[in-house]
């Protein structure tokens, strides 16, 4: 059964490619799309200016955006948030016991946060 996540900044670039590249993932299913309050309630396929080679994937183009939870309805987060947002956001998450995956720059310096390339130190992740 495939482990639900979500995908925080989601209308951004690196968003819409981790929208690509989760879509049909066998171990994880896209759950929950994150984005500005702008686009709060309107479903992905319509707020997204899609700027990807393919289309936008069937499996998100209907789910409807949602703005920054208090907390994460899903176990796992990919984050594409901008440093400021995620520097206010992610070690909330975390902190309430969601993984977050992360390539913003706000916490690479934390002890506490792993920084992860998995060809190289993946036996780093717990």
């Amino acid at each position: 059964m495939p482990i639900p996540v979500t995908i925080l900044g989601a209308t951004g670039l690196v968003g819409q490619v981790f929208c690509e590249r989760l879509s049909g993932h066998p171990l994880f299913k896209i759950a929950g799309l994150v984005a500005g309050p702008e686009s709060a309630g309107i479903p992905y396929g319509e707020a997204v200016q899609w700027r990807r080679p393919a289309p936008v994937p069937p499996e998100v183009a209907a789910l409807r955006i949602a703005a920054a939870p208090e907390r994460l309805s899903t176990p796992i987060a990919f984050s594409a948030l901008s440093p400021e947002a995620s520097a206010r956001l992610e070690a909330p998450y975390a902190n309430a016991g969601a993984w977050i995956f992360t390539n913003a720059s706000a916490h690479r310096m934390d002890p506490d946060v792993p920084l992860v390339v998995p060809e190289i130190n993946g036996d780093h992740l717990p």
